[in-house]
């Protein structure tokens, strides 16, 4: 995220319930109800802030989102993804690997944000 933030110029966040590594303080500070914990209550998701005049905030921002779909967005046509099809194919004794464009129980939310000064 670090690279990721230095190479586009924007500053990111990683909110949302399961944002934390220490669950029981996440719990602990969901329920204070302070407002700068809110966050926690909602899904799991990633602010991405800019600060720059409004020509170079739309050209970062646009940036930095194209570089964060990939890791939000899965890549159907990944080789690695593919070649993990074709042996749980083998394993189960179908031809699942020809269909491999579900995912079942995934959600994904992106929130952007653009402070332009």
């Amino acid at each position: 995220m670090k690279r990721l933030q230095e190479e586009t110029g924007v500053k990111m966040s990683i909110l949302g319930k399961g944002s934390m590594r220490d669950k029981e303080k996440e719990e602990e500070l969901r329920k204070s109800g302070e407002a700068k914990y809110a966050h926690l209550s909602n899904d799991l998701h990633v602010l991405i802030e800019v600060f720059a005049p409004p020509g170079e905030a739309y050209s970062r921002m646009s940036h930095a989102l194209e570089e964060i779909k990939k890791f939000l967005v899965p890549d159907y046509n990944d080789e690695i993804r593919q070649e993990q099809l074709r042996e749980l194919s083998l394993l189960n004794g179908s031809d699942e690997s020809s269909r491999g464009r579900s995912i079942q129980g995934r959600s994904l939310r992106t929130t952007t944000t653009a402070s332009i000064m």
